[in-house]
């Protein structure tokens, strides 16, 4: 009955070692918003690093805002620069996904019972 329950709620577990292996569209830009206490960074995913005691990644095409919004470092348009950033210390991370990315179908079922 349980199982029921979550599949019609869309809730899911994990097939895979990572859940990142769940949230990331490799075929399609997938851009995170990271918030640290001090500063925000956005960018979109390059490279992950799963075989680490600490979530870490890169991201290209990336700014870096003050906790304010003000831009100080913008390589969103920088084709020669990535940053790596690890995600231990963040206090959470947005993803949002290209239009029509088939990631977005679970979350439109879910977000179309918010009223």
């Amino acid at each position: 009955m349980i199982y029921q329950l979550c599949d019609l709620l869309k809730i899911s577990n994990s097939l895979n070692d990572y859940i990142w292996d769940d949230l990331i569209d490799w075929k399609n830009p997938t851009k995170l918003c990271v918030h640290y206490p001090n500063r925000i960074i956005e960018g979109y995913i390059h490279f992950t690093e799963n075989y680490s005691n600490v979530p870490s990644l890169s991201l290209a095409g990336y700014v870096i805002k003050d906790s304010s919004g003000q831009i100080l470092i913008d390589n969103r348009h920088t084709e020669n620069k990535v940053i790596f950033i690890e995600l231990d210390k963040s206090e959470y991370v947005e993803i949002e996904y290209y239009d029509k990315s088939s990631m977005c179908i679970d979350i439109k079922t879910l977000a179309s019972n918010n009223h």
